[in-house]
């Protein structure tokens, strides 16, 4: 259902004005000297789900969507509908108003709004196109953001398994699963962080369109959605010992739950985010001992100032529309010297790393690929990247995901592979050194 409501009573005859011929002309020309009513209600069907739709006219309008929305959004004229976001609507009703693609608002025959009117046959482009706002609602989409919840498990479980010699098959098991519940933990967090911000949403250019904000999911939708996740999370860890249970609930509530609200009141919320998001360090450890060493803790405290590193530079994206929102980051609070705090951040990210192979014994593998190769990349990214150019910071936020995540990881498992692989060698050693003493024994005999 779509609702009009006039700012002021000649809107609606200035606005919507029945063409010649039309059979509802002599109708409307009856009401033109009567006072025009503060309501028109007409039916919304889904039509044309990739065309754009503009209301023109005097006045100002609430719309209310039942298909798509729950709640009501003033529109001012001249502008998209919902706030700025495009409208994926056919407009239409069996007597009066029907809205055409940009820019123009007519009336049709009967026999258009008839047709208009007849529910559309089902089809796999109408399945898509109601598919699409649920998955743009995830942000599966744009994948580095996933990366990001899953390397600093990765590394953990990595720098565990050679620890305590978990063997390769269960290891690459128990990686999938960190992998799944990485992709579902992501996609709770923008749901949730939507839901909160759809407000905030609406009022910066690169996030209006989001399907909350934009109104094409309702804010009850994405709540049982959003809960499907935490379902699906909750049954994965069910089985975890006392420790790992506890972490992995304190990082889907009230770690994961309360980061939407830290930009609300401190210029610091990627500091938050810097420990929900690097929650799998210690989950990997104590999953598979049932405790946690200082080496998982000096990781952790890398894996938090990696997380205020690229996460700065994806709030550099939204600067000039965060200060006219309200938003705080800390891309805000650095200002110009903004390339030499995060050039700090990334040298206590790798003191982190350092500090963390130390303690945990790791081999050459690990120094040169990790803490090396890291710290290469890390220092190049940061030369180039562009921090007033919101293409140049999307770009470096999608490399730390994809890139420097690999690059470190491919160090901790060359290390992991190499002290396996080590074992092994001395153990067949020790069986052949063990087989020539009984061999010579015997010949002695």
């Amino acid at each position: 259902m779509l609702e009009f409501e006039t700012a002021r009573s000649s809107s609606l005859r200035e606005l919507v004005e029945p063409q010649p011929g039309s059979s509802t002309a002599h109708k409307q020309s009856k009401a033109r000297s009567k006072a025009v009513p503060r309501r028109q209600i007409c039916d919304v069907a889904l039509d044309e789900p990739d065309s754009q739709f503009q209301i023109l006219g005097p006045g100002a309008w609430r719309c209310k969507f039942k298909r798509t929305s729950q709640t009501s959004h003033t529109i001012p004229v001249n502008q998209p509908c919902l706030a700025g976001g495009p409208v994926i609507l056919q407009l239409c009703n069996k007597t009066a108003l029907h809205a055409s693609p940009f820019p123009n608002i007519q009336f049709p025959d009967e026999a258009m709004s008839r047709s208009v009117s007849a529910p559309a046959p089902f089809s796999l482009h109408a399945l898509a196109a109601g598919l699409e706002p649920w998955i743009n609602l995830t942000r599966v989409s744009r994948f580095a953001g996933t990366m990001l919840v899953f390397w600093p498990y990765a590394w953990g479980l990595t720098m565990t398994a050679r620890s305590a010699n978990v063997p390769l098959p269960r290891f690459f098991y128990l990686l999938l699963c960190g992998f799944i519940g990485a992709s579902l933990s992501h996609s709770a967090g923008c749901v949730w962080n939507d839901i909160l911000d759809r407000n905030f949403d609406r009022q910066v250019e690169r996030t209006k369109g989001r399907p909350i904000a934009s109104g094409k999911i309702s804010v009850p939708g994405a709540v049982a959605f959003l809960w499907a996740h935490l379902g699906i999370m909750i049954y994965m860890v069910r089985d975890v010992n006392d420790l790992a249970w506890k972490i992995a609930l304190v990082t889907m509530f009230p770690l994961a739950g309360l980061y939407p609200l830290m930009k609300r009141i401190t210029y610091w919320p990627q500091a938050w985010l810097g420990i929900s998001m690097n929650a799998g360090v210690v989950m990997a450890w104590a999953f598979i001992t049932g405790s946690i060493p200082p080496s998982a803790f000096a990781l952790l405290g890398g894996t938090w100032a990696w997380t205020i590193f690229y996460d700065t530079l994806y709030a550099c994206q939204d600067k000039k529309d965060d200060v006219k929102a309200g938003v705080k980051s800390t891309a805000l609070l650095f200002g110009n010297a903004i390339k030499l705090v995060l050039a700090c951040f990334a040298s206590l990210m790798m003191a982190g790393l350092l500090l963390a192979g130390i303690l945990n014994n790791h081999h050459y593998p690990y120094f040169v690929l990790s803490v090396g190769g890291g710290s290469v990349y890390l220092a190049t990214e940061l030369y180039r990247v562009d921090t007033d150019s919101p293409k140049s910071c999307w770009g470096a936020f999608h490399r730390n995901g994809f890139n420097l995540g690999a690059l470190i990881w491919a160090g901790f498992l060359a290390d992991y592979v190499w002290a396996a692989q080590g074992a092994a060698l001395v153990d067949f050693a020790g069986k052949l050194m063990l087989q020539d003493i009984r061999l010579s024994a015997l010949t002695h005999l």
